[in-house]
């Protein structure tokens, strides 16, 4: 087990040492006076995981004691240098070990320690969003230049479980132009890495990593391409760190001197990468992604997956609000945000985002991530009630509320907004205060035909139908959740106003006639015994989206062989599957102006899984609330649960399987196939079946997504969208979401306790491209902020803003807005965008102020040399954008900025 686990996790291509120990120590190299055809670059290396079988004490201690070694070796070889990635770990011992870190920087400075990487640690690069990874490198490489005065220029990621395919421009756009991994290499040895939208790096996926050095270290010159005539060994102990030893480091210097073995010395990484780009040309282009390994760190650990959605959409609302605010006079948080990012780049590593730690250390991981979603949060609420201070609203017409849409379309919006009463809503009796997690079921009725209707209206008079959908008793009043659609609701914000005294003036609820239930978008019918949906019909086509005699959102638990290896990292084959059955008796449906409600409770083992299907009369989704008492476990004793919903849908088991992935949407293989062929190696997980023959194959294979994947034959399509889930497949026809894994092994108890999962369905007609199946996934995750404002602060005469405002709008749907920020040095606002369909096409900005410049940059947001300047027209910029382009827009609110920054341009 021990072997295995050093193989796959820590040390993926490793060797033994040879046993040649002899001294030199202390003496400059001594090369042989006749030239040798083929070289060996040795760099020492110590291979870091973060909070992985250790928590993060032990992290800080082993960052520490790793450096104060390399520093030893230092001083006792002069020719000995070494790598060393991760600008937290340079970061710890800062904070920690002043002295040592002084005597760090000299050697940096000295070029025998290359700081590499420039990504915060080494991310997931899978579930980590396009925004986080691109926040990642821009603190990591703000840390090096800060610090040591020079950037990392390989990227450094010999760890991490895939690739995605929108790496190479990242890294581009990040001042990097190489790559450096080991997993999931189609191929071995050096090539070029070309990414979604043609931007290129020099990769590099070494023979042997973590490596003890030998003789047997010139086999890897040896089955290497023929055009191969120099490679790069990473000398160190891996897991925990500790790097060379002084045995690796005497072997490199005798072996140097053997004029049998080829030329071997220490170098950086990038000495290497210099050294081998003269050959370039003559090496294969990859173009995509490369995946798969490791298909069980998509769900492992449901509460990690959970806060880092999260974190990352809150972080986004949180630099939304506080930008606008800014740009009202406002003072910016940066370092509170900075810092609620370096927690989220941090958590993100490739052993604790992925779930594949010890429990002490996921323990830490989820608290980390409580404190940064709840810093994020209160910086987001402040930010916002600053902002909507201004607006002069109106009285005696029911409880203010703004509904800010974050996105960059107006749209049609399901609003969410909790409102104070110190009156019980007129329609609806709530949860009393006491009743702790009955608030949704515990609405009802009051009798009186007003099915927990509500008066909602807007600033020009327009009437809305709201219903009370959650709430309880909140001392000295109530508490109450309200839904109400906007059929086009600004991109910016809009006031409503809510009175919970008055019914709606049409209350009528959604038509639920026995089993089926009518709306504007489907005809449905459900099993009255389950509460399953047995037919779905979409009235804009007619298609029925149910499989003959299947029933959607099927609950099945696929119990995981008791003694599968590697059971947080790999799907072990399934020695039995049973489907999650529902409580006799326990369906309920209730129905009011805006939405329907199929509850029914289902058990199995130890827990219990209350499941509420939402039916909206007036919008295209179908959404899926799931509050989960989980009790289950795993280990080397016990089958190990793995819980997935599935929809069999009545579509072509090859139909094409689209998913987001950070700044990108792909296609996956789906039934066993990859565009109607078999899978190519790049996108195949032989990897993980080579060592682990348990490996799960019967049921389909998972591949990553983030916010949403869809199925589509080109005619009709349907998403699954998610708030916190990443394992689809698509295999049989089936359409499946894995929602919790108790893989047992290092951690037993993965995910004991209560969780809340959401997911919905959107059927469309096309392509997911044509359809706002985009919008739909960003609105799923970061739907309309809608607030009650806190008591105005302001004078009537200061009260300036309108209570309907336009703020960031563009002109093209399938140009995705990552992030809304202050630039790093104060002196600009920062928008990043990206083209996920693949087109090329002019686009327009429209802003919430008249900027003095605009300018492409960066992901360090330095101005990017040779672009073309986007237009600027009172508040309205315009550009051009690639298929796949991620572009920054930096907009300087001084003229003395975009004077210096057009000079940057041009230099």
């Amino acid at each position: 087990m021990n072997f295995i686990l050093s193989l796959l996790l820590a040390a993926p291509l490793l060797t033994a040492a040879s046993g040649i120990s002899t001294s030199v120590t202390g003496t400059p190299m001594d090369r042989s006076s006749e030239p040798k055809k083929d070289t060996i670059f040795v760099a020492g290396h110590s291979h870091m995981d973060m909070n992985w079988l250790w928590t993060q004490g032990e992290t800080i201690k082993m960052a520490d004691d790793n450096l104060r070694q390399m520093v030893a070796l230092f001083r006792e070889y002069p020719d000995f240098k070494m790598v060393q990635s991760q600008p937290a770990v340079y970061d710890f011992v800062k904070k920690n070990d002043p002295a040592l870190y002084e005597e760090i920087k000299r050697y940096v400075k000295e070029g025998r320690l290359e700081p590499v990487g420039g990504s915060w640690t080494e991310s997931d690069n899978n579930l980590a969003s396009g925004e986080a990874l691109a926040r990642a490198f821009l603190l990591g490489q703000s840390f090096y230049r800060e610090e040591f005065g020079r950037m990392a220029r390989i990227g450094w990621f010999p760890d991490d479980f895939g690739h995605n395919s929108q790496m190479p421009q990242i890294l581009r756009l990040s001042g990097i132009d190489s790559y450096f991994f080991t997993r999931c290499a189609p191929i071995r040895g050096s090539f070029t890495w070309e990414g979604s939208d043609g931007s290129r790096v020099t990769a590099y996926s070494p023979h042997i990593y973590n490596a003890r050095f030998g003789k047997d270290a010139a086999g890897y010159l040896e089955s290497s391409p023929a055009t191969d005539h120099s490679t790069l060994i990473c000398v160190g102990v891996g897991d925990h760190g500790g790097g060379p030893t002084k045995a690796d480091i005497d072997s490199v210097l005798a072996l140097n001197a053997d004029p049998d073995f080829p030329t071997a010395y220490f170098a950086t990484a990038s000495e290497f990468i210099e050294a081998i780009k003269p050959e370039m040309d003559s090496r294969p282009v990859h173009k995509g992604e490369m995946q798969f390994i490791f298909e069980g760190c998509y769900t492992s650990v449901a509460e990690v997956k959970e806060y880092n959605r999260k974190c990352e959409n809150m972080l986004y609302t949180d630099e939304w609000f506080n930008s606008l605010n800014w740009l009202q006079g406002g003072e910016y948080p940066e370092e509170e945000i900075k810092e609620t990012w370096k927690t989220v780049a941090f958590n993100q590593f490739h052993d604790i985002l992925p779930g594949s730690g010890v429990y002490e250390a996921n323990r830490e991981n989820v608290a980390r991530y409580e404190g940064a979603y709840r810093s994020a949060k209160t910086g987001a609420d402040i930010a916002a009630w600053k902002c909507f201070d201004a607006i002069p609203f109106q009285s005696s017409i029911g409880q203010p509320v703004v509904v800010c849409n974050m996105q960059p379309f107006a749209r049609k919006a399901l609003v969410e907004v909790e409102v104070f009463s110190y009156d019980l809503p007129a329609s609806a009796t709530l949860a009393n205060w006491m009743q702790f997690y009955e608030t949704k079921s515990g609405v009802t009725d009051t009798g009186k035909g007003m099915n927990c209707s509500v008066m909602v209206r807007d600033s020009e008079g327009r009437v809305y139908s709201g219903q009370v959908v959650e709430g309880k008793q909140a001392p000295p009043g109530w508490r109450s959740k309200i839904q109400f659609v906007v059929d086009s609701l600004p991109a910016g914000y809009k006031t409503f106003y809510v009175d919970v005294t008055r019914p709606a003036e049409n209350p009528t609820a959604l038509s639920c006639e026995g089993n089926r239930i009518r709306t504007n978008y489907f005809d449905i019918a459900f099993d009255e015994q389950t509460g399953d949906i047995v037919s779905l019909v979409d009235l804009r086509s007619g298609k029925e989206y149910v499989a003959p005699d299947a029933r959607l959102n099927t609950m099945r638990i696929y119990n995981e062989v008791k003694h599968g290896m590697m059971k947080a990292w790999t799907l072990n084959h399934a020695e039995t599957v049973e489907e999650v059955q529902t409580v006799p008796g326990s369906v309920k449906v209730t129905s009011g102006p805006v939405r329907a409600c199929i509850e029914c409770i289902r058990k199995w083992g130890r827990s219990t899984i209350k499941v509420r299907t939402y039916i909206y009369r007036d919008y295209p989704r179908i959404d899926y609330d799931l509050d989960v008492d989980w009790l289950e476990w795993g280990g080397d004793d016990v089958e190990s649960p793995l819980l997935r919903t599935s929809f069999p849908l009545n579509m072509d088991p090859d139909a094409v399987l689209y998913c987001q992935t950070p700044f990108d949407v792909v296609e996956r293989p789906s039934n066993g196939k990859f565009r109607g062929g078999e899978i190519p190696i790049w996108l195949d997980n032989n990897e993980t079946r080579m060592y682990m023959p348990t490996c799960e194959t019967r049921f389909g294979r998972e591949v990553p997504a983030h916010k949403w994947s869809d199925v589509s034959d080109g005619k009709d399509g349907i998403a699954l969208l998610n708030n916190s889930k990443y394992g689809y497949c698509y295999d049989g026809g089936e359409f499946r979401l894995s929602l919790m894994r108790c893989g047992g092994w290092p951690d037993q108890y993965p995910n004991l306790g209560r969780f809340n999962i959401r997911y919905s369905i959107m059927p469309h007609k096309g392509l997911w491209s044509d359809a706002g199946v985009l919008q739909e996934g960003e609105a799923f995750n970061v739907p309309a902020y809608a607030t009650e404002p806190l008591s105005t602060s302001l004078k009537a005469s200061e009260k300036t803003m309108p209570e309907e405002m336009r703020l960031f709008e563009l002109d093209n749907r399938n140009v995705q807005m990552a992030a809304v920020k202050r630039s790093e040095d104060g002196k600009m606002l920062i928008v990043r965008l990206c083209e996920m369909a693949g087109e090329d096409s002019s686009i327009s900005l429209a802003l919430p102020f008249s900027p003095a410049g605009a300018f492409r940059l960066d992901i360090l947001e330095r101005p990017l040399k040779g672009a073309e300047i986007p237009s600027l027209e009172g508040d309205v910029v315009k550009l051009q954008i690639k298929p796949h382009e991620i572009v920054t827009i930096g907009l300087p609110l001084d003229r003395k900025d975009v004077r210096r920054l057009e000079r940057a341009c041009r230099r």
